[in-house]
C-alpha cells in the first residue's frame, strides 16, 4: 500500500512538471447544465491566472454567441458557443493572460453563457447579477461584447434603460442583429457607453445600416456621449464581421478592442463623492502631486489614480496599493500631465469589492515651460534658463535640513544670473510662483 501510494504521488508532481504553468495558468472551464436563467442551460468560466490565490477584483467580459451556437447548455451542445471570437481566442490558448492599458495590466474575468433562444435584456442582467455575486468582480468594469444576436443582444441591452447603460463601461457589438431606435439610442447616450461598432460593408445576412443607424443616432442625440460612439465598416460582402475585429492585431488609435475597452470605467460624475476620502493637489515643476488620505476603518484594498482633460471622462493612470500607505496617507506624482487645466480623483476600491471615488479637484499646468539651471556643481554663480515669462515669481534656496537659506524675486523670461554666497554643499532651488513650486533643482556648491 505505502508503495501504491508513492507512486500515486509521484505522478502526480510528474504532472505537475510536465505542466508548470498549470497552477499560475488562466482556467477556461465547461459548467455545464449550470443555469443562471431559465434560458441558459451552461456556460463556460474564465478564471485569471492566481484566481483563487488572490483577492482582486478583475474586470468582466460578458460574450453573446450568435444564433447559429443556441444550445441547450448541456455538454453536448455547450461546446457549441466556441466555433467565434473571445470563447475561441480562450479554447485555442491564444487570449492573452493580461492586457496593458495607461501603464496598468487588466485581466478580464469571462462568463460566456449559452442561450436557448433569442436572449433579452433581462437575460443579460441575470448574468450579470449572477456574476457579481458568485465572483469577484470591479463592478466599474463591465463590458460586453457579441455577434450577430449576440451583437443584437448587446445593442438591446444599454439600449432597454438607463440605468442598465449606466452599468456597462463599454460594448462592442458586431453586425448586430436588431434595428437602431431613438429611444435606445437616446439611453445609450445619456448612460455615456463608449461604443466601438463594427460591420461588413455588404453584409448580406443582417445590413450594415443597424450599425450605422445606432452610431449616428447616438451621436446625434442633444448630450452625446464621451467620447462619440466609434463604428468600424470594413470592405466584405461576408457576414463574418468577428474574426477581424477580434484579432488582437486589428487596432485602432494604437489599441485593439479589448485594450479599448479596458481604457474606459464606469463611476459617473452624478455619483455622490465619499466624504471620507479627501484629496491635494501640488505642483511640482510640470509634474502633479496627488495626496489622498480617509478617515474611519482600512478596509481598502487599493486607490486608482485616474485624470481626466474636460472633468468628464476619467482614465486610470496609476494604482497605489492600500497596505503601501503610511497612517491613512497617500501620494502619487503625475509626470505626465495635460497642458492646462488637469482633473483628477482618487477610486477606492474596498475589500467588499465596492468602489468609492473621491471629489473631483482640478489644478493647471505649464507643461510646456523649460528652466534649466546651469552649471552644476556651481561655483560663485549659476544661471537659471527659462522660456517662462515670470512676473511676481521667487527663488528659494534651500539646504538640507530645508531651512532657507537665500532668496531673489526672478520676472522676465530668458537667462538670469544668481550669484551664490554659500558654504559648500548641498542644495535644493526652487521657483515659487503664488504659493506653488513650479520647478525644483538640486545643486552642489563647491
Amino acid at each position: 500500500m505505502k508503495k501504491l501510494c508513492y507512486l500515486v504521488a509521484l505522478s502526480g508532481l510528474i504532472g505537475l512538471l510536465a505542466n508548470p504553468t498549470h497552477v499560475l495558468a488562466q482556467t477556461f472551464t465547461a459548467k455545464a447544465n449550470v443555469s443562471i436563467t431559465a434560458n441558459t442551460g451552461g456556460f463556460y468560466e474564465y478564471l485569471p491566472i492566481n484566481y483563487n490565490q488572490s483577492q482582486t477584483h478583475y474586470p468582466l467580459l460578458i460574450f453573446i454567441h450568435g444564433l447559429g451556437e443556441l444550445g441547450d447548455g448541456g455538454a453536448s451542445q455547450l461546446s457549441k458557443v466556441l466555433v467565434n471570437g473571445t470563447p475561441k481566442q480562450m479554447k485555442n490558448g491564444t487570449f492573452p493572460t493580461s492586457f496593458s492599458v495607461n501603464g496598468l495590466s487588466y485581466s478580464f474575468l469571462a462568463i460566456i453563457p449559452q442561450f436557448k433562444k433569442w436572449p433579452g435584456a433581462n437575460d443579460i442582467e441575470a448574468i450579470i447579477n449572477y456574476a457579481i455575486e458568485n465572483y469577484r468582480i470591479d463592478e466599474d468594469r463591465i463590458y460586453l461584447t457579441g455577434l450577430s444576436m449576440g451583437g443584437g443582444v448587446v445593442w438591446d441591452y444599454v439600449g432597454s434603460s438607463l440605468v442598465r447603460a449606466k452599468r456597462i463601461a463599454a460594448v462592442v457589438p458586431i453586425c448586430g442583429a436588431t434595428s437602431p431606435t431613438n429611444a435606445k439610442c437616446e439611453k445609450i447616450a445619456a448612460g455615456n457607453v463608449a461604443v466601438w461598432a463594427t460591420h461588413n460593408s455588404g453584409d448580406g445576412t443582417v445590413s450594415s445600416s443597424n450599425t450605422v443607424g445606432f452610431v449616428n443616432g447616438i451621436n446625434s442625440q442633444p448630450a452625446p456621449p464621451t467620447p462619440p460612439a466609434k463604428m468600424t465598416i470594413f470592405t466584405s460582402n461576408s457576414h463574418d464581421a468577428w474574426s477581424k475585429t477580434y484579432d488582437l492585431n486589428f487596432k485602432e488609435g494604437g489599441v485593439n478592442v479589448y485594450e479599448w475597452m479596458l481604457t474606459f470605467t464606469r463611476g459617473s460624475m452624478s455619483a455622490l463623492p465619499d466624504e471620507d476620502l479627501t484629496v491635494l493637489l501640488k505642483k511640482e515643476g510640470t509634474h502633479t502631486l496627488v495626496e489622498w488620505s480617509f478617515i474611519g476603518d482600512n478596509d481598502y484594498t487599493g486607490f486608482f489614480i485616474e485624470r481626466s482633460k474636460d472633468g468628464k471622462e476619467f482614465t486610470s493612470i496609476g494604482y497605489v496599493d492600500a497596505a503601501s500607505g503610511i497612517a491613512g496617507k497617500y501620494r502619487f506624482e503625475d509626470t505626465k500631465p495635460y497642458e492646462g487645466k488637469n482633473y483628477y480623483r482618487i477610486k477606492a476600491l474596498k475589500n467588499s469589492g465596492r468602489s468609492i471615488y473621491s471629489k473631483v479637484k482640478n489644478i493647471s499646468l505649464k507643461t510646456g515651460v523649460e528652466f534649466a539651471l546651469y552649471p552644476n556643481p556651481v561655483a560663485d554663480m549659476f544661471r537659471i534658463t527659462t522660456t517662462y515669462d515670470m512676473d511676481n515669481v521667487q527663488l528659494v534656496v534651500t539646504d538640507m535640513s530645508g531651512r532657507r537659506v537665500m532668496q531673489k524675486n526672478l520676472s522676465g523670461s530668458g537667462n538670469h544670473n544668481i550669484p551664490v554666497q554659500l558654504p559648500a554643499g548641498i542644495y535644493s532651488a526652487a521657483v515659487v510662483e503664488k504659493g506653488d513650486v513650479i520647478y525644483r533643482q538640486s545643486f552642489v556648491k563647491q
